[in-house]
């Protein structure tokens, strides 16, 4: 059986909505694609194909076929930047061009007639150099039997240049009404220009935030060789395992583990944390973030795609090419809208010629209907919303894994939390001793100290690094006869004196010592996780092993309340521990003790229970990647293990529950401004196309010139993109 792939194509030659929609189609069609999206905002197609039934070569023919171009990779940033500088050059001239030709036709036209022919020449030049790429893409178009907003602005521009030009031919055809409008030519070219070069500067900084990411990747690294000695290297060329160094302000290269040397490395690009981190022997490095005022040496641990910086880049870019379900109703309207407007145009003109006779104003309303109607508002009003959205969220340090999970968490009621690693460190360290232990590790002479060491120095379960660690500056006992007692601790024999350290059950079996009394005459064993350090005839220590809350915790859940969320809480520890966590965090709804199947079954109950309120489960384990798949949004943690990060619809890169209210936040904000958007386009299009076909004449003898209709045309594209660049300053 074929795994199916996911791959994202940059796409040339879209124009509009209706372009987007064409891809899109064509790609769904291919046998071996399972699902295909294309945004007009990114300009990007986003396929999953089966490789065995289809390859990206053949994705390319059939789109190049429908009359655009599917590319392996994105063009270079340089040809993208010469493109745009040609393009503000054509745009430039046709404005000043066309500012002089209204200015003639206004003012000198009137009393000098011979000036149409300088009108004509120049208007020839404006449409034929300046506007050439709408009538070329209409005709590839036309070959194809499709549509899209350069058919309507072709129509419009050649309708009103060859009207115009027939005037001046042959004046005597329509006698009075042998009017020129090489303005309205010249003016729906210089307005649309302008529009498309404003728009595509301002849809360029909905993808900042991803080429941030992007800029965040070295080229070079020094790695240290054998003898030694360092070597300047490719970043393509560092493979695991290799050691590397890190000046200071220099950017970590790849993911990996600090050996040597000790700074604050700069991660706020990657997690969104502003504060600089402290690095030293035995943390973690990641790609791209910024090292301080000190050296490493570091070993590569991830290297390439692998790396976090990679996987986020690789997650920004899938969900900003993904569609939300809220972008429905406008692709079927974009799907049909040019063929529409054609019909609406020519409508206007069938009216006109029969209710008043009047041919020039017959014609004019058609041109101004062409160059009023604009689908790439429809089109651009989610996908830009979600592109710059999703750039913000990875600012953030919240990874969206589609736009349909940023469309779902706005309507998150309900969120579960985990309790491990969720709102506490994830691991145990130990606690203070209580007043009420009489066998504290403060009490341990130097030779037991060193036997404990010596002990959890070759134990794996998590605990024996907390205990190591409390050990430092201890040097560890000879061991002999080491066991691992699996579920109950591990023991070994030193100076032949057998030692043990492990739970209650574990000292019941091996030591004969009764149990210790508490002062009240209690057993001082109670259900918290204790670790019994002694011998066969002697309890030596008592250690209290505990998971910390986050420092960040208590806000995080007083954030979501104040969100409006019925925040709940579900844990594997037992009872009493689950309590005591959820009555200092103030949570109301809560459960210790649950399995994973549990854990599940208990979302399940939730969603069936929540009146419309979707149910979001936020979780770091193994354990919890049931549950997240079960909510109607998971949300993992990024710290936790990638089961269960593939399970969720957000990723937290740092693990700080803060961070979900920031998502949630962001979701419905994101979501609000794209019903803004597709609300102001549906009304622009609705109001202005019955003003454009001459709806107001009767009424209040109103006139929409096609000049203005293309800028009014202009600045509806122009204003949704500038409403969801509102999202980056959240």
């Amino acid at each position: 059986m074929s795994t199916l792939k996911t791959a994202i194509f940059p796409v040339e030659g879209l124009h509009c909505a209706a372009c987007a929609a064409r891809v899109e189609k064509t790609l769904s069609r291919l046998d071996g694609v399972h699902a295909a999206a294309c945004s007009f905002a990114t300009l990007e197609a986003r396929v999953e194909f089966d490789p065995a039934l289809t390859s990206p070569d053949a994705m390319a023919a059939a789109v190049e076929r429908a009359g655009y171009r599917l590319l392996a990779e994105a063009p270079a940033p340089e040809a993208e930047a010469d493109d745009y500088a040609q393009a503000r050059r054509r745009t430039w001239l046709a404005i000043v061009l066309a500012a002089a030709v209204v200015a003639l036709t206004l003012f000198a036209l009137p009393n000098q007639p011979r000036l149409g022919w300088a009108l004509w020449l120049t208007a020839t030049f404006v449409v034929v150099y300046c506007g050439r790429e709408f009538f070329v893409n209409a005709w590839k178009q036309a070959r194809n039997r499709a549509a899209n907003m350069d058919t309507l602005i072709a129509l419009s521009v050649g309708a009103s240049y060859l009207f115009s030009t027939f005037n001046l031919f042959f004046p005597n055809v329509f006698g009075d009404e042998a009017h020129l409008y090489f303005d309205s030519a010249c003016g729906i070219v210089a307005f649309v220009l302008l529009g498309r070069l404003i728009e595509s500067r301002a849809k360029r900084r909905t993808g900042d935030a991803l080429r941030r990411l992007m800029g965040l990747r070295p080229q070079t690294c020094l790695r240290v060789k054998a003898d030694g000695q360092t070597e300047e290297v490719s970043i393509g060329s560092v493979r695991e395992g290799d050691r590397l160094v890190v000046r200071s302000g220099e950017q970590i290269p790849v993911d990996g583990e600090v050996e040597e040397g000790r700074s604050y490395v700069d991660e706020s690009l990657l997690t969104g944390e502003p504060m600089p981190v402290l690095k030293q022997a035995g943390s973690s490095l990641f790609e791209g973030t910024l090292c301080g005022d000190g050296a490493l040496t570091m070993r590569a641990r991830s290297v390439g795609s692998q790396t976090l910086l990679a996987r986020i880049i690789r997650s920004v870019r899938e969900a900003q090419s993904s569609k939300a379900p809220v972008q429905t109703l406008a692709d079927k309207v974009a799907a049909v809208f040019v063929p529409a407007v054609v019909v609406v145009a020519l409508l206007a003109l069938a009216a006109w010629l029969i209710f008043s006779g009047n041919a020039t104003r017959a014609i004019l309303s058609a041109i101004t209907v062409l160059a009023v109607a604009c689908p790439c508002a429809l089109g651009l009003a989610t996908p830009t919303a979600i592109a710059v959205g999703v750039g913000r969220a990875a600012e953030k340090g919240i990874l969206v894994r589609d736009a349909a999970s940023l469309e779902t968490a706005c309507k998150v009621g309900t969120i579960v939390l985990d309790k491990t690693g969720t709102l506490t460190e994830g691991r145990p360290t130990l606690a203070p001793s209580s007043p009420d232990n009489p066998l504290p590790l403060e009490s341990l002479g130097e030779t037991d100290r060193a036997v404990l060491l010596a002990l959890e120095e070759r134990s794996t379960h998590p605990v024996a690094r907390a205990i190591c660690e409390a050990l430092k500056g201890t040097a560890p006992a000879a061991l002999t006869d080491f066991q691992t007692l699996p579920g109950r601790g591990v023991c070994g024999v030193v100076g032949g004196t057998k030692y043990f350290v492990g739970n209650k059950d574990l000292a019941a079996e091996i030591s004969t010592a009764k149990i210790a009394k508490s002062s009240d005459g209690f057993d001082i064993f109670d259900e918290k996780n204790q670790i019994i350090f002694g011998t066969t005839d002697a309890l030596l220590s008592i250690l209290q092993v505990e998971d910390r809350v986050k420092d960040s915790s208590a806000s995080a859940v007083e954030e979501l309340r104040a969100l409006g969320l019925d925040v709940h809480l579900l844990s594997g520890d037992s009872a009493a521990a689950t309590a005591s966590l959820a009555s200092s965090l103030g949570i109301a709804h809560w459960r210790g003790g649950v399995l994973p199947t549990e854990k599940r079954e208990y979302v399940r109950s939730l969603r069936g229970a929540s009146g419309g309120r979707l149910v979001a489960m936020c979780g770091d384990g193994i354990n919890d990647s049931a549950a997240l798949a079960e909510a109607d949004l998971g949300i993992a943690m990024g710290s936790g293990s990638d089961v269960a990060i593939d399970a969720a619809g957000l990723t937290l890169v740092r693990s700080d529950l803060r961070a979900v209210g920031d998502a949630l936040s962001l979701s419905r904000k994101t979501v609000r401004i794209v019903k803004e958007n597709l609300f102001w386009a549906f009304i622009y299009n609705i109001v202005l196309i019955p003003v454009a076909a001459g709806a107001l004449i009767p009424l209040c003898g109103f006139v929409l010139p096609p000049s203005l209709a293309a800028a009014a045309m202009a600045l509806s594209s122009v204003s949704v993109v500038s409403n969801s660049l509102r999202l980056r300053r959240v």
